[in-house]
């Protein structure tokens, strides 16, 4: 008798361990993205609330669609926090950008943001008054520096942060520049010394990535032409969708229309090669993405390796 109770006992106890974990799991795990981004979750009908375990930071690369992909994160996610955007007012100024209300730049209402008045675009020193506490997703254009000034322990306040780059083709990268700038590249250049004046003349901003960022904080990169489409899904996993989400998203590109037809460097492969093998020499953002991609913190790659594609 005494063994019988004390077996109904342990099987109550089993099935009780099993109704909770199963309950935890679905209310507080079941998000199906990144074991190490839900901290808890909140199932409510169809929407999900968790908060990440970490936060992500997007390092800004010049001529790497930054502007578009803040947007676009403000616009479908809660608590993007950046320079070219936040998801409190994002869902409005989408709207009036719509409507034509306002250019694709700049928003119509000024809360002495910046010099342009622009709400859309947060200053610098707005955001740092803001402060990063609400944030699960930053993006900032003002150099390197700015993460580990801002982040000196590799955390927020015991969050840990995780740094994205998105990775462009530097001959690419280069004449997206180049064609912001209205330069170009003389593939009949004489002297390799004019070759590379030119490039120089041509790179934007190359203090926005330092190698000393992988030596302070866990930095994963990704292949730019996926940012609109793989890297947004991964991020989707990760990020808290917003209840409302204004469609379309109205564009804003700062460059200027590009004909590959008219670039000699495609036509030049020496040159091409010479060229290519001087920017991942030279700056630490190119080099960088020729040992990230491919690798073992390139995130889509390692998303598919994963998934067995």
């Amino acid at each position: 008798m005494g063994n019988l109770a004390t077996a109904k006992s342990r099987t109550t106890r089993a099935l009780l361990f099993s109704l909770v974990f199963t309950y935890f799991h679905h209310f507080f795990i079941g998000n199906g993205g990144d074991p190490y981004t839900s901290s808890y979750l909140f199932r409510n009908g169809t929407t999900k609330f968790f908060v990440p375990l970490k936060i992500y930071g997007k390092v800004y690369i010049e001529e790497t669609g930054g502007e578009n992909m803040n947007g676009i994160f403000a616009n479908k996610f809660e608590r993007v926090c950046g320079h070219k955007g936040y998801s409190y007012n994002y869902f409005q100024l989408n709207e009036r950008a719509r409507a034509g209300s306002v250019s694709k730049n700049d928003d119509e209402v000024s809360l002495g943001f910046n010099s342009a008045g622009a709400q859309s675009k947060a200053g610098y020193i707005i955001m740092d008054e803001i402060g990063y506490e609400n944030c699960d997703y930053i993006s900032q254009d003002g150099g390197w520096k700015f993460w580990t000034q801002h982040f000196k322990d590799e955390k927020l306040r015991g969050t840990p942060l995780e740094l994205h780059i998105p990775c462009r083709d530097p001959i690419d990268h280069l004449m997206s520049s180049c064609n912001f700038l209205s330069k170009s590249i003389p593939c009949d250049a004489p002297t390799d010394e004019l070759l590379y004046k030119s490039i120089e003349q041509c790179t934007l901003f190359q203090d926005q990535f330092h190698f000393n960022l992988t030596k302070q904080f866990e930095v994963k990169c990704y292949d730019f032409k996926l940012q609109f489409s793989n890297y947004t899904r991964y991020m989707s996993n990760n990020l808290q969708h917003k209840r409302f989400e204004s469609l379309p998203y109205f564009s804003r590109d700062s460059n200027k229309v590009r004909n590959k037809k008219n670039e000699c460097i495609w036509k030049s492969p020496g040159i091409e090669e010479k060229v290519r093998e001087y920017l991942i020499t030279k700056y630490d953002y190119y080099m960088f993405c020729d040992l990230c991609i491919g690798g073992e913190n390139d995130i889509l790659h390692m998303q598919q390796y994963e998934l067995g594609q």
